[in-house]
């Protein structure tokens, strides 16, 4: 709830779509940002840095009145139920708002958000997702910014691969669908060295590279299709680890090289697990499924 403390009060984990369980930290100030269940993005301020530090939840960004997909260079976003923008009433039945304004991460000082509708086709009602879109927020100033995606009409069904466009093409004339309502999260990393957002889109095995304002790049192709995967650099070299759903263990590839190996696993019963995983400065922290139980779990790597 807005303006009560965090400890007080539960999460919002509302659809639609489970766009509720999305977060992004901004892990210089612990700040946590997320979806309402409603059209805002929330933010949670935290009063201090130290483990069990609370704060108070407040509506950080969508209330404002320009439709976020004409509010590129502007603060004043407004994330609202208004779906008519990009459909097609002859071939489409009604519009419709699918998902939330969903904080996926931050880095750079920019959050990284999806949002995107959904159309039904009139003669046989297969779902379309349409107007598919990541933007980016300045985390002090709250000013959008485009990073991929265009209006429209732009895969039918719920496979998120299909809506991507050809490497080469300008972002800015690229749908990219960052979720899917099966929760799959196509999770992204950042590249400061390069400034680019680095992602894939399930279930394809290429891992993309956008840098804000370019135009679509492959980065590398693995061998499988990622259930979630991250990104590690030591100078030159770029490692793209991920978990393999075959397997259900972590695979990294070395981006110069193209070598992809399986990292060394010592619990056999372990399967990594969940859409996403983070780097850390020693390896890469995972979801993980034993026995029925879930954790967390870091594998370390040195590189």
């Amino acid at each position: 709830a807005v303006g009560v403390d965090s400890l007080s009060t539960s999460l919002n984990m509302e659809h639609p779509y489970d766009t509720g369980d999305s977060f992004a930290l901004d892990t210089t100030n612990g700040d946590i940002y997320k979806s309402n269940g409603d059209w805002y993005i929330q933010k949670l301020t935290r009063t201090t840095a130290a483990l069990g530090s609370t704060g108070t939840w407040e509506n950080w960004n969508g209330g404002g009145s320009t439709h976020y997909l004409s509010a590129d260079g502007s603060s004043d976003v407004n994330f609202s139920n208004d779906c008519t923008v990009g459909h097609d009433a002859l071939l489409y039945a009604d519009p419709i708002c699918w998902l939330l304004p969903m904080p996926m991460a931050i880095a750079g000082g920019k959050m990284y958000m999806h949002r995107s509708d959904l159309g039904f086709r009139i003669s046989d009602r297969q779902s379309s997702p349409r107007n598919n879109f990541v933007k980016l927020y300045d985390i002090n100033t709250k000013v959008q910014t485009h990073l991929v995606g265009k209006v429209g009409i732009h895969a039918t069904g719920d496979n998120s691969y299909d809506s991507i466009c050809a490497p080469g093409t300008a972002l800015s004339d690229c749908p990219y669908y960052a979720a899917d309502w099966f929760r799959r999260r196509n999770q992204p990393a950042y590249d400061s060295v390069t400034g680019r957002w680095i992602t894939h889109a399930w279930p394809g095995g290429e891992i993309f590279g956008m840098v804000p304002g370019g135009n679509m790049t492959v980065i590398t192709t693995l061998s499988e299709s990622p259930q979630a995967m991250t990104y590690r650099r030591s100078g030159v070299n770029e490692y793209i680890y991920f978990c393999a759903s075959s397997s259900g263990k972590i695979r990294r590839k070395h981006v110069q090289s193209g070598t992809e190996i399986e990292l060394p696993w010592p619990v056999a019963s372990m399967r990594c697990d969940g859409y996403s995983l983070a780097p850390t400065p020693n390896g890469v922290a995972f979801i993980y499924t034993t026995n029925s139980l879930n954790g967390f779990a870091e594998i370390l790597d040195s590189i």
